[in-house]
């Protein structure tokens, strides 16, 4: 019984956070029209339009890798969960990371 309802507990969480992750995916694409084409491209560039795209297209999708990474930094997925940040700033290319803690809840 108690397995059964932590895998159930494991499976609606991950629901959620994906719904919250899809929501806020949304949002940023209908507030940036620009994103919007730069991702509909690549997707026509790197899938085409005769089929759907697969985990094999992955590597060569990296504006769409850097959009998924951009929702999951900027949008509120956890409020409630503990904050993080960078024990030290380092360097990255075209970005630095600077050290101390990250407030998304300020954006």
């Amino acid at each position: 019984m108690n397995l059964t309802t932590s895998v159930m507990n494991l499976f609606a969480a991950g629901t959620d956070t994906t719904a919250t992750i899809i929501r806020w995916a949304i949002i940023y694409l209908i507030h940036n029209k620009p994103i919007q084409d730069k991702l509909r491209q690549e997707i026509e560039t790197v899938v085409g339009t005769s089929r759907l795209p697969s985990l094999g297209d992955k590597p060569s999708m990296h504006y769409y890798e850097a959009f998924i990474t951009e929702v999951l930094r900027m949008g509120n997925i956890a409020p409630l969960s503990v904050r993080h940040g960078a024990l030290k700033g380092y360097p990255f290319p075209r970005h630095d990371y600077p050290k101390g803690i990250v407030d998304n809840t300020k954006s």
